[in-house]
């Protein structure tokens, strides 16, 4: 009782009432969907399905809008109908957009930060810190998605992961190229005993 009436009932209620909407959405998609939320940083915390719910309930609530106002004016009933697909498309579509955008912006700040982490990296391995706690300093001096991602890698190599299969998964949850080649060699130098 100590939360905001917002965070006790309210986003809840939201949550279960988008993941209920989410189950009428196209399933296929979960995977990537889940891998595209990833990449963009897990924007509000959403869990594919309710990304879904998030789709369908805009895309009802756009045909309900865009009927109304159509309806009010007065147009033929074939203007009435084009322009209430057209409302649904666009509440279809705009969620996926958005996503888009947050991937691109995500991918931008990662690539801008990483060439400072990495020259961090290498001054604090040379320096004789071990691989991990120069990744920690690094996640330690910066508050960026790069340094998020550093974290998140370290968080799951403490709790028993391979370092090998946290790198390849902090790889694909951050999905620039610069980065999956810096694991892709890390990953070799671990291997080789470098």
């Amino acid at each position: 009782l100590e939360q905001p009436f917002q965070d006790r009932v309210l986003i809840p209620l939201m949550r279960s009432i988008l993941q209920v909407l989410g189950h009428y959405g196209p399933k296929q998609s979960a995977d990537r969907l889940r891998l595209s939320l990833q990449q963009a940083g897990n924007p509000g915390n959403l869990q594919p399905l309710q990304f879904s719910g998030i789709r369908i309930g805009l895309a009802v609530i756009l045909v309900i809008v865009f009927g109304v106002i159509t309806v009010s004016q007065g147009l033929p009933l074939t203007q009435i109908l084009m322009y209430t697909a057209i409302g649904g498309v666009m509440g279809y579509l705009l969620p996926g957009i958005w996503l888009g955008q947050q991937i691109k912006r995500r991918k931008k700040n990662i690539l801008k930060s990483l060439p400072d982490s990495l020259d961090l990296l290498c001054i604090s391995v040379e320096a004789g810190l071990s691989f991990d706690q120069a990744l920690g300093r690094v996640s330690e001096k910066w508050d960026n998605e790069l340094c998020k991602e550093f974290k998140r890698m370290l968080t799951d190599v403490r709790l028993g992961r391979a370092r090998r299969d946290a790198l390849r998964d902090m790889s694909a949850r951050c999905g620039v190229e610069d980065v999956q080649t810096f694991v892709a060699a890390v990953i070799q130098a671990e291997q080789l005993g470098v």
